[in-house]
């Protein structure tokens, strides 16, 4: 409710009081929806990739702040593209919701899930320790009983699925990594448990990175060597 007041005086016998109401209940009411929409997964109903960069500028700032460690975890379902081309996209939508669920049910509440598309979701954990080694010790325990938690298969219109997931760690603040920096880690990190055989769990090391960089040197040589007739 939205009120203004004005008053005049009477040729001094006393004042005049003017208030004008409008209810603005249904415009605040709009205006969230909006803000919810545009920030959150409308499949799984997480916190999207806006949301979560936000939330994660916010936690590295209250990090650095109180002098303890985050991290960021980036999950992604292994073979999830071989349920959707056999089973349909319908189930395996369904199959992304109960991921979710399952996610949900196995973070403390200070912590955050966020789906960043497709089968690959981003779990923020706060105030995970006060060193290096405290800090990647909680969080493997913790990535270790994700792991575990996707051991149990997943009931989906009559279907037993079983699926693995493969996740990525790295740790927070450290330098000045900005949160978009911190998704790239994560990511590598999580590729590295993927080359390793998937249902792995891996920290990012700075050496990852390197090893990614010169890779994507050696393709990039190669495909050049390609177009200008570079090999015999």
């Amino acid at each position: 409710m939205r009120a203004s007041f004005s008053s005049d005086l009477d040729q001094g016998q006393g004042k005049n009081l003017i208030i004008t109401m409008s209810d603005v209940t249904r415009e605040r009411l709009l205006a969230q929806q909006i803000r919810y929409q545009a920030t959150h997964d409308p499949l799984t109903d997480l916190p999207n990739r806006r949301l979560l960069l936000e939330l994660l500028q916010q936690e590295l700032a209250r990090s650095e702040r109180h002098g303890h460690l985050g991290a960021v975890m980036f999950l992604d379902v292994d073979r999830f593209k071989n349920i959707n081309d056999s089973l349909g996209h319908r189930v395996g939508d369904k199959l992304l919701q109960e991921v979710a669920c399952r996610l949900r049910r196995r973070l403390r509440q200070e912590d955050t899930a966020a789906r960043l598309g497709g089968d690959e979701f981003v779990i923020l954990v706060t105030e995970v320790g006060h060193t290096l080694s405290n800090a990647a010790l909680n969080s493997q325990h913790l990535a270790n009983d994700l792991l575990d938690s996707f051991g149990l298969p997943f009931e989906v219109d009559g279907y037993e699925l079983h699926l693995s997931v493969s996740i990525g760690v790295t740790l927070f603040p450290a330098g000045k990594d900005t949160p978009e920096d911190l998704l790239q880690q994560a990511d590598v990190a999580m590729y590295s448990a993927k080359e390793c055989g998937m249902r792995e769990a891996r920290l990012f090391l700075p050496d990852m990175q390197q090893a990614l960089d010169r890779r994507l040197e050696i393709e990039s040589g190669l495909r050049a060597a390609l177009n200008s007739d570079g090999f015999t």
